[in-house]
């Protein structure tokens, strides 16, 4: 009975992070702008909590900046590079921060696509993508998106060999909620059913997002459309 017993519990454990692996949850959320070092002061001057330069994506447009949220969310402000050959009409005018995207995270992207095409969702083909830190390490990841619907996240399964971001980037601000608004809320609802995100979803005329944050200074909320 003894022997019955210790044989459940090892595989009891080994079942467990393979179960995990299949969650998945709010990765990130955007905040564009059309200058870098502005959105950091802007931030800083609405939280109280500074973000730190994270890198440029190479072959892109793009230099971001972070924040750490809890339960290993982060939020990235993302800008033009300078001297970028080509920087998209939509940044251009951005002269305060506005959510312009987000994302979910996955441990494992080919079952997350399952789940998505089960409900009616169609999604792209895989996209590479990396970032130089300051420090010069890169970070890798691989994403995918939602080809048939606004307002929806991109997906992001993060290469096991990088840290995740919110483990280097400044504390003192935590997620309160995500909302996304579309005129059709059936596909977004049922979404928010399956993974299990928590989001705050409502039907109106037009598809926009907003994130609400706690921070050392209160209440703070980012709003806009979405881009991703």
């Amino acid at each position: 009975m003894k022997a019955l017993f210790l044989i459940m519990v090892i595989a009891l454990a080994a079942c467990g992070p393979t179960a995990r692996q299949t969650e998945e949850q709010v990765d990130h959320i955007i905040l564009g702008i059309n200058d870098l070092q502005k959105g950091i002061e802007q931030f800083k001057a609405l939280t109280g909590v500074e973000p730190v330069f994270g890198g440029i994506h190479p072959g892109r447009f793009s230099q971001n900046a972070l924040v750490a949220l809890d339960d290993n969310v982060y939020i990235e402000i993302l800008a033009p590079q300078p001297g970028a050959d080509s920087i998209p009409d939509f940044i251009q005018p951005l002269d305060s921060l506005t959510a312009i995207g987000w994302a979910v995270r996955t441990h494992d992207r080919h079952k997350t696509r399952e789940k998505l095409r089960a409900i009616g969702l169609i999604c792209s083909e895989d996209r590479p993508g990396s970032r130089a830190k300051p420090d010069g390490k890169m970070l890798a990841w691989t994403s995918f998106a939602i080809t048939n619907a606004e307002s929806f996240p991109f997906f992001i399964e993060w290469d096991r060999e990088s840290t995740h971001p919110s483990e280097t980037s400044p504390v003192g601000c935590r997620l309160v909620a995500v909302s996304v608004a579309r005129p059709d809320v059936g596909p977004m609802e049922k979404m928010n059913q399956q993974l299990r995100l928590g989001l705050n979803v409502r039907s109106e005329s037009y598809p926009a997002l907003s994130f609400e944050i706690d921070s050392p200074r209160g209440k703070v909320t980012f709003a806009g459309w979405p881009l991703y």
